[in-house]
């Protein structure tokens, strides 16, 4: 029948060096580039590449001059684009909150908050809410004057 069948364990080698080893040990299946140095990338080239589970699922989509797509159960969740990135579903940021959003310092919590007890930071230009409480609803006592963007 043509098929090439090699026993566990057992590598497919290329190369002088034995460079690329293709093989399974029972467990997994490998694809090794064993090169060191300068040129020890394992290169993947064509138009469009995708990634598939064994029920067919896709899990990741590469376009040529385009997009890069990833999927959860086959849902695609997170998408490259030329003027950034599109998420479908939330961002949970690490759950200390240290991390900054972008490079302008920002913190995660000033725009999630921990235990939404919130602090929405702002520039002056910006809305700046601070200390909403626990059960999630924004606790503004007083009148809003949207012509002066104030509380008072």
């Amino acid at each position: 029948n043509g098929d090439l069948t090699f026993a566990d364990n057992s590598k497919a080698k290329f190369g002088a060096g034995d460079d690329l080893q293709i093989y399974s040990n029972g467990v997994a299946g490998y694809i090794d580039h064993v090169t060191t140095g300068t040129g020890a990338d394992l290169i993947l080239r064509s138009k469009t590449f995708v990634v598939r589970n064994l029920s067919d699922e896709t899990m990741i989509v590469g376009n040529q001059n385009g997009a890069v797509e990833l999927y959860y159960d086959n849902v695609k969740k997170f998408e490259t684009a030329s003027a950034g990135v599109s998420v479908t579903g939330n961002v949970v940021p690490a759950a200390d909150s240290t991390h900054d959003l972008g490079t302008n310092g920002v913190r995660w919590n000033a725009i999630y908050g921990d235990t939404i007890s919130g602090n929405f930071y702002g520039n002056g230009s910006n809305i700046t809410i601070l200390n909403i409480v626990g059960d999630t609803s924004p606790q503004l006592g007083g009148d809003l004057d949207t012509t002066s963007h104030s509380v008072f």
